[in-house]
């Protein structure tokens, strides 16, 4: 993570992603939005790779805020997500990756979104939620390009397999569908081309799903 390549790296390695003055490069994040510099730019504790420093466990999700503006979290592991909480950071969190089906409870009790790809799975979680009174929030996710975990999109037929999952995933009530989103493999790349692709396949799904009138909240 942030910390483990700045531990590796030292603070030179700052500039792959915030540029050689350290003003926001490709990140478009300037260090000393958070940090005095250029000597010494990071407090004590902020190369901590469990906790992004100790900011993070002391001042909550504002600390994220301070050079993100983040007011909605995401991390890959549901493990993450739990150590925020236990660390009383409250703002809304999505777990990227995959969770096993019997965490789905404990998921909804502290109040996580889950990301969801595939049918069997999503049938798997909603199982393991029955008789509980909280619901999951859930993230549609469409592989446009990354090729990783998502509803493949490489074609037309990637809408209709779009569709198709979100049907399913209103008609179970242990879910609440709140978001849609895909992974852009060559964002932070000069050339746009495929990043753009990626972005039409994205739109397409979004349009389908509003013309059926299950378009979530978040996408």
């Amino acid at each position: 993570g942030h910390g483990d390549a700045a531990n590796g790296g030292g603070v030179q390695s700052c500039a792959d992603c915030h540029g050689a003055d350290y003003l926001g490069g490709w990140s478009g994040v300037s260090c000393y939005q958070c940090h005095d510099g250029p000597e010494g730019i990071h407090p004590e504790g902020w190369a901590d790779p469990d906790a992004h420093g100790a900011a993070v466990a002391t001042s909550g999700a504002s600390s994220c805020g301070a050079c993100h503006g983040a007011d909605y979290l995401g991390v890959a592991r549901p493990g993450e997500a739990l150590a925020l909480r236990e660390a009383g950071i409250t703002a809304p969190i999505l777990v990227f990756g995959y969770s096993p089906p019997e965490m789905a409870g404990e998921l909804a009790a502290h109040h996580l979104a889950q990301c969801v790809y595939d049918m069997d799975g999503a049938r798997e979680m909603a199982a393991a939620l029955k008789g509980r009174d909280a619901g999951l929030k859930v993230h549609l996710k469409v592989d446009t390009g990354m090729g990783r975990l998502g509803i493949p999109c490489p074609d037309a037929e990637a809408v209709v397999r779009c569709v198709a999952l979100a049907t399913e995933l209103a008609r179970l009530p242990e879910f609440h569908l709140e978001g849609l989103f895909s992974h852009f493999a060559t964002a932070d790349s000069r050339d746009k081309a495929f990043a753009n692709r990626q972005l039409s396949r994205f739109k397409a799904c979004v349009a389908a799903l509003d013309e059926k009138g299950l378009r979530p909240p978040l996408c």
